[in-house]
């Protein structure tokens, strides 16, 4: 074997132009051209020596097939070295002291000839696996035949360079184009192939911020020495003075000489496509403003900041008052302007922070710094992240600058709008929570605000800020529901009844009962119905539960009439159920209630209806057409809590109702309280005035029983008469009373 320091500048040019594997695909496009070229090429392991990959030269050269020559390892086509003998050949390669080989030896075809070869091996630090080894071999027996195999692999990649839609150059050594095709020409505003021919690439209608930049020579200085390279870069073209460009470049042999083939792709309309994917995936379509995503990510960093610079962030939801009544009176065109006249008027009003799409997912720059004099204004993000309802983060000093800025974007806001040709008023709510005060991480700051904004909502406030008391309450009501809902899938609901003797103030005797529900539960003990009953309205559980009462009460009233137990026959009350407003929504909720009781073999004549006057009022039209119906299939009706509300005369008239339950905040301190005496007055003469009679609830002792009775009062319960009772106390004492007399 007879080594050859110097080599050969083709075969060293060939190996070049094999360097550096960037990825599978990098990988297939130089595997495309291997396969073109004339020279041997074979890639092999650098440990076990086996041939991963040989080109179709090879094949040839050494007349064996792909499979034959993939099961072999390098030593085998070599005849005068073994397994040792070649690893010792390629150390100065392994050990790093060589970057490249270059000698003449022989290799084996399959008849055991010796073909005369020029070797060239270099080492390729792979993406994808372990080092390898290339080898390129140039038969040094036929001159001629590798001359024409040169010229037809340059025809190819001269027909390639005209025929594709990319923009395409060759340039040579001295960075210089050496031939383009008819897209490049285009892409630049060329007319002619020779204007093009000569010039250096990156002084090509560059655009005027990067005329000083020396990145694209030293990007062109790696392709040279390590292979594929790719980078975005501006040109100036006839279609815009900065025109978004990926270069690629591809080390190649154009014409027996080391080049570079370049490729232009315009990435305007990718850029373009880009923006609109972003714009879907980050900002609502409505508004404009960004969304929830972008929040979130907006929000990590904001905390960030504060985290690094010991500031408070306040993350606030608002939520747009009544906006269902604006798509009632108006449609959902008129609730979509309103919601963006609101966006504006927030939009306006605050200074949001526009951060690169680059802080989405990127890692948080720890030393980003916000200036102290623009914190108490807001250096903040607003979003919509649901159909009524907005987000705003705000990094602040403390947390009074919080109450200050969300009064000042309440006033803004409930200025008068022009919606439609028509001026409207709207008004915002708040839910406030603030870090490091009421959460630490994201995800309980976003919470922590949530529960704030619905806690607002539920007690009718302009801005609630987050508690840990919030925080409980909002968890133990989320097990009630889930108990809640345990119980009404059970075959026997824990839930039990309780029966409040109702009592004639004329005769003393018992006229009815009102039903009361209780409920046990195995995990959380008695639950009083304050709690349950408005969880369930919530979550529309609260027909079932009225199912129940309506089952298990009038089970009980055919129990007792069968054994003799008969209320007065003359008495106009009776057992009184209590009804949720949230019911009156049904639209068959009358004949439900009728075949109820009909399959129960009574009458709507054995039951009076309760409904409070706060339910009624929340939408009188259709609770008193409700209640008519109920009324002409003979049920009794009774308003509850009357004088807490604030119902009209008119509507008073317009309900036609039979009792007027005087609440028990007036009835309690009536002997002491002149107002309160002259309020239970007015009701009761008020009932009589529409043909009504009144029941006192609350009557704790003898004296306020008979001035209740004095001023007029029909009937009355309270623990003066006792307490609720169990279906069987209330039997022994006052049914047995009751069939005894």
């Amino acid at each position: 074997m007879q080594h050859n320091d110097k080599g050969t500048a083709s075969a060293k040019s060939s190996a070049k132009n094999t360097n550096k594997l960037s990825s599978k695909t990098d990988e297939l496009a130089y595997k495309t051209v291997l396969e073109k070229m004339a020279d041997g090429v074979c890639f092999f392991a650098i440990d076990s020596l086996q041939i991963l990959y040989v080109n179709h030269a090879l094949q040839q050269q050494l007349a064996r097939s792909k499979q034959q020559l993939l099961a072999l390892k390098i030593f085998n086509i070599q005849p005068d070295l073994d397994k040792a003998s070649f690893k010792f050949l390629i150390k100065p390669l392994v050990d790093g002291s060589l970057q490249e080989l270059h000698f003449n030896s022989w290799l084996l075809n399959t008849k055991a000839e010796k073909m005369p070869v020029e070797l060239a091996m270099y080492v390729q630090e792979s993406r994808v696996g372990p080092k390898i080894i290339i080898a390129i071999a140039r038969d040094m027996s036929k001159p001629q035949h590798l001359a024409q195999l040169d010229w037809a692999a340059e025809t190819y990649i001269h027909n390639l360079l005209q025929r594709s839609d990319d923009a395409l150059a060759i340039i040579n050594k001295q960075q210089r184009i050496i031939d383009c095709n008819q897209a490049a020409l285009n892409l630049f505003g060329f007319k002619h192939h020779h204007e093009m021919l000569g010039l250096i690439p990156r002084h090509i209608g560059v655009a005027k911020n990067q005329l000083q930049d020396t990145a694209p020579s030293a990007v062109i200085e790696r392709a040279w020495q390590e292979g594929y390279q790719r980078f975005n870069w501006l040109h100036k073209t006839p279609r815009s003075a900065e025109t978004l460009m990926e270069v690629t470049l591809t080390p190649i042999l154009y014409k027996t000489e080391p080049c570079l083939q370049i490729l232009w792709r315009d990435l305007t309309e990718i850029k373009q496509k880009e923006h609109t994917i972003k714009q879907l995936a980050y900002y609502d379509d409505l508004t404009g403003l960004a969304n929830k995503n972008l929040f979130t990510a907006r929000l990590k960093y904001l905390l960030a900041v504060a985290k690094n610079n010991n500031y408070r962030v306040a993350v606030i939801y608002f939520d747009i008052i009544k906006l269902s009544e604006v798509n009632e009176t108006m449609g959902y065109i008129g609730g979509d302007i309103t919601i963006k006249a609101v966006a504006q008027r927030f939009a306006e009003h605050i200074r949001n922070v526009e951060m690169d799409s680059k802080f989405i997912d990127d890692e948080i720059n720890s030393h980003v710094e916000i200036n102290i004099d623009d914190i108490n204004r807001e250096f903040d993000s607003l979003a919509r992240i649901h159909t009524d309802k907005f987000s705003l983060a705000a990094v602040l000093t403390d947390t009074a600058a919080a109450s200050i800025l969300i009064e000042r974007i309440q006033q803004v806001i409930k200025q008068p709008l022009n919606i439609m040709g028509h001026e409207l008023t709207v008004s915002v709510r708040a839910g406030v929570a603030i870090y490091p005060d009421d959460a630490t991480n994201l995800e309980m700051l976003i919470r922590g605000a949530n529960i704030a904004l619905g806690f607002a909502k539920e007690q009718q406030l302009a801005h609630c800020f987050y508690n840990s008391a919030l925080g409980d309450n909002v968890q133990r009501r989320a097990l009630i529901t889930k108990r809640l809902e345990h119980t009404l899938m059970a075959a026997k609901p824990s839930f039990s009844l309780r029966y409040q003797p109702q009592i004639d103030l004329t005769t003393g005797r018992l006229c009815g009962a009102e039903v009361l529900i209780r409920w046990f539960d195995e995990i959380l003990g008695w639950v009083t119905p304050d709690v349950f009953i408005p969880l369930a309205e919530e979550r529309g559980l609260i027909n079932s539960i009225t199912t129940w009462v309506i089952d298990t009460a009038g089970m009980q009233l055919i129990k007792w009439q069968k054994v003799g137990y008969q209320f007065q026959p003359d008495m106009n009350i009776k057992l009184a159920v209590n009804i949720s407003a949230k019911s009156l929504d049904i639209p068959d909720i009358v004949p439900r209630f009728v075949d109820k009781v009909k399959q129960l073999g009574l009458t709507p004549l054995d039951f009076e209806i309760e409904l409070t006057e706060t339910g009624i009022m929340r939408d009188p039209t259709q609770a008193i057409n409700v209640l008519h119906q109920l009324k002409q299939q003979g049920f009794k009706l009774a308003i509850d809590d009357f004088g807490t509300g604030h119902s009209s005369l008119s509507y008073l008239k317009n309900i036609n109702a039979d009792i007027l339950k005087i609440d028990m905040c007036f009835v309690k301190t009536l002997l002491s309280d002149n107002t309160n005496h002259a309020i239970v007055k007015t009701v009761i003469a008020t009932a009589k005035i529409f043909g009504m009679q009144t029941l006192a609830e609350g009557v704790e002792d003898k004296a306020i029983a008979e001035e209740l009775r004095l001023l007029g009062c029909n009937y009355a319960q309270g623990y003066y008469y006792a307490k609720p009772l169990t279906a069987i106390e209330f039997e022994q004492t006052w049914l047995g009373a009751t069939l005894a007399s």
